[in-house]
């Protein structure tokens, strides 16, 4: 194995550099762009998608279900109801947010 010298590893420092720099602008370039309805939609699904969300939910489900459990006599048919509902929510985000991921949008054409 042949060793590196330093000049050619500040050559590679300095392309990583400008590549890092030009991946940045245009990153904020694409910011720049986005409708308001994107932008929206990218800050919901932040928030769904972080850890908050998930620590919300479970505190609320779990006072929901000490709660039902004393109350109703059938404490888990509008949990499930509900959960349903969540389920298929969460799903149309995921569905939403799968075509940015792989890097193209839902109006392109192939």
């Amino acid at each position: 194995m042949v060793p590196h010298s330093n000049n050619s590893n500040s050559q590679y420092a300095s392309i990583i550099e400008r590549n890092i720099e030009a991946l940045l602008a245009q990153r904020k370039d694409e910011e720049s762009k986005k409708t308001k309805e994107e932008s929206t939609a990218d800050r919901i699904t932040r928030f769904t998608g972080s850890m908050l969300f998930v620590y919300i939910h479970l505190g609320l489900f779990s006072l929901w279900i000490i709660w039902n459990l004393n109350f109703l006599g059938r404490p888990f048919l509008c949990c499930t109801g509900y959960v349903c509902f969540r389920g298929s929510h969460i799903l149309i985000h995921f569905c939403f947010d799968q075509p940015k991921q792989n890097g193209c949008s839902g109006g392109e054409k192939s």
